[in-house]
């Protein structure tokens, strides 16, 4: 039991780092070039900063999916790679089949994998209200304002 709760803890941590360092890293390139990217005003500015930040959250999801899966596969919870992502996948969003399910010994994983899912859908829904307010409020002149 304690190494699946030692091996979960770790990848939470792992993941959060990963999140925290996609995020800062693209707020630090809003702060640097975002006039330059993305123009001046319009509709077509809001829907291009809207699209850009939930791809780059996307992609941080599914870095962390991925780590998660990576964990599975190595421990041998899984007997193929594309088992281990499906799985991560399905309990990270914490939609869980039930289909493909760990052994006894990795059982608590599951749960973990499930809070981690939510922790990082809650910081990237965070990150999303936010932007859509510096939208709102200053077309997003305080990304560029070295806040």
């Amino acid at each position: 039991m304690i190494i699946p709760l030692l091996l979960g803890i770790g990848l939470i941590i792992t993941t959060l780092i990963t999140q925290a360092l996609f995020l800062e890293f693209g707020q630090s390139i809003l702060q640097r070039f975002g006039n330059q990217i993305l123009g001046k005003g319009g509709w077509t500015r809001k829907a291009t900063i809207l699209s850009l930040t939930i791809l780059w959250m996307l992609a941080a999801l599914s870095i962390a999916i991925a780590i998660w899966a990576i964990a599975f596969f190595v421990v041998g919870a899984f007997q193929t790679f594309e088992e281990s992502l499906y799985f991560a996948l399905v309990s990270f969003t914490t939609l869980g089949f039930g289909d493909v399910i760990l052994e006894y010994q990795w059982r608590l994983m599951a749960g973990i994998i499930a809070a981690n899912g939510l922790l990082l859908l809650g910081l990237n829904t965070a990150v999303l209200i936010d932007v859509m307010a510096r939208m709102r409020d200053g077309d997003m002149q305080t990304y560029n304002d070295n806040e």
